[in-house]
């Protein structure tokens, strides 16, 4: 990989520019607002990456039922769509640079 980037650093550059303006905007707004075209769906996506990384490194609890939904029953997200690699090894990423930035990288 380094020999690519010392020996090839025009195509880095190119690819790099050519990835910015295919994201446009994005990369002005990386870190500010979420991407998608309406507020839906990754609007939820982004308070289950929340919710995971509030559970386990705040609370220290399992972030498979969320007990302030439907109380006093608590709502089960293991049944739920919680897509584990996202949520849980976007974890500490999340704790790191914040929700939107990981949910935008």
């Amino acid at each position: 990989m380094r020999r690519f980037i010392t020996g090839h650093p025009g195509a880095l550059l190119l690819y790099t520019a050519l990835t910015c303006i295919f994201l446009y905007p994005l990369p002005l707004h990386l870190t500010t607002q979420v991407i998608g075209p309406f507020h839906g769906d990754n609007l939820e996506y982004l308070w289950k990456m929340t919710w995971v990384k509030q559970a386990l490194f705040d609370l220290h609890q399992s972030p498979l039922s969320v007990p302030h939904i439907y109380a006093p029953y608590g709502y089960p997200l293991a049944t739920g769509e919680i897509t584990p690699i996202h949520t849980y090894l976007g974890a500490p990423l999340t704790a790191l640079l914040g929700a939107i930035t990981t949910y935008n990288l």
